[in-house]
């Protein structure tokens, strides 16, 4: 199955020729390489580009290892291209995961003197892409983030099923365009599987090394030492880190609390001791591979951030490929959080549909984090203080939204929790429920706005309809 990603083709577009380097970052495997190489170069010849005049070079292919060499990479685009100031032929780059390249920094800044030549780069990791975006790139650099299938690219693409089948397929297998050229369960279940504990654990151990080397010459003592001290990552290691964070999806906690989670493991004699600072470098180092996202806790009154953050994962398919898409997952995720109740399961649910909206409005470019209010219960006669979460707080330049998600209609009490804990704040922007219930938008005497998850996806401007 082909998706057209009309999205990103657009934005390529809009993007050509502004005189800065475009550079696609985003999971391995969310189809960056399919985006530029076959989908963004059929548009560009079909403008009526010539084929030689757009050069694909990928940094994976074994056959190119000698162009990893910073200067030999120059010369070659050069000879190939018949590069001079005086050319005046529009002519297209294309290189696959740039951060492969020592030094790439310079042949890109080389490149960037002739004004005629648009390049074009990708990278699945963050941390030496962003890096040089914010140095030597300031100004040059044009970063555009790739995210997996949405939901509703999927809808978009499939004929005869439902919403509710769709829904219950991308949650198993994700958005990762290759699941879906798939035709089996088995094979999709282990193309997800050895892409989380072949590849992404040695890009990981990769990683360490590279950064505990130059921890010495750029950064500070006390990173110096915790990067230093990290744990080797060993395959069982990197199973378990993951599955705690699996198991905490979508639940506040903090590096302290992943620390004693993640010591609880059992662990062979090879292991370091891991503290709350290993833990987080290790946490940063899945973020640099996009793996996951951490968006910070909002005191909506106070207006600070406090330390304590949610775990989401960018891909479905990668969450379950971790816990091995094992049937009973929901019950020892329950257990992990110390939910135990019969109402308190329906949260796990809950936190999915979070999960899915986060990765939604990310895609969508609003800036996402976690909210909390504290207010004030009269109870025995005391006042006590209670502190309510809301499920998001979403941000697009002047804008803002407040999201609360419910994953069923309350018993007896039509939304009580989520409409008390958006009407306790005191402003003005828009307060909305998503819900997994089936109903028409429609907006209440408070203010608030009620919305089904089927209209959130479906629509792009679904935060607008009121």
């Amino acid at each position: 199955m082909e998706f057209k990603r009309e999205n990103y083709i657009n934005l390529l577009v809009s993007h050509k020729h502004n005189g800065q380097v475009k550079i696609l970052t985003g999971l391995k495997g969310v189809g960056k390489r399919f985006l530029l190489n076959q989908l963004f170069k059929t548009h560009l010849l079909q403008l009526g580009i010539h084929c030689e005049h757009i050069l694909f070079v990928d940094l994976e292919d074994p056959v190119k290892d000698k162009l990893k060499d910073a200067l030999s990479l120059y010369n070659f685009i050069k000879d190939t291209f018949k590069l001079n100031t005086n050319t005046q032929d529009h002519y297209y780059l294309f290189i696959t995961e740039i951060t492969k390249l020592k030094n790439f920094e310079s042949v890109l800044n080389g490149l960037m003197h002739f004004s005629n030549l648009d390049i074009y780069v990708t990278s699945s990791v963050s941390c030496g892409i962003t890096t040089e975006v914010d140095t030597q790139f300031r100004g040059r650099g044009d970063e555009i983030k790739v995210f997996p299938l949405t939901l509703k690219e999927l809808i978009d693409n499939a004929t005869g099923k439902e919403f509710k089948q769709l829904l219950k397929d991308y949650l198993h297998f994700g958005g990762l365009p290759k699941v879906y050229s798939l035709k089996t369960t088995f094979e999709k279940q282990q193309y997800l599987k050895s892409l989380v504990f072949e590849h992404l654990q040695k890009e990981i151990s990769k990683l360490i090394s590279v950064k505990a080397n130059n921890a010495f010459k750029v950064k500070p003592l006390e990173t110096t030492k915790t990067i230093a001290n990290t744990p080797t990552i060993t395959a069982s290691l990197f199973k378990d880190i993951l599955n705690v964070l699996a198991n905490t999806l979508g639940s506040l906690t903090n590096r302290g609390k992943l620390c004693k989670l993640v010591g609880n493991m059992p662990y062979d004699s090879s292991y370091l001791k891991l503290n709350s600072k290993s833990v987080e470098v290790l946490i940063d180092l899945l973020k640099e591979l996009y793996i996951i996202d951490t968006p910070k806790l909002y005191d909506i009154k106070l207006k600070s951030y406090k330390r304590a953050f949610k775990p989401y994962f960018t891909d479905f398919g990668i969450l379950n490929a971790i816990v091995d898409f094992k049937a009973d997952f929901e019950t020892n995720a329950l257990s992990l959080c110390d939910y135990g109740s019969d109402d308190d399961k329906i949260s796990y649910h809950q936190r999915l549909l979070e999960n899915l909206i986060f990765n939604e409005l990310l895609a969508r470019n609003f800036l996402v984090e976690v909210g909390e209010i504290a207010t004030y219960q009269k109870a025995l006669q005391k006042w006590r203080k209670q502190k309510l979460e809301i499920s998001f707080v979403v941000h697009k330049f002047s804008r803002r939204y407040y999201l609360k998600v419910a994953s069923r209609n309350s018993v007896g009490e039509y939304y009580k929790d989520e409409k008390s804990c958006l009407c306790a704040i005191r402003d003005f922007f828009k307060k909305i429920i998503i819900t997994s219930d089936t109903m028409l938008p429609y907006q209440d005497e408070k203010g608030l706005i009620f919305m089904g998850l089927e209209d959130f996806i479906l629509d792009k401007n679904s935060l607008n309809i009121f």
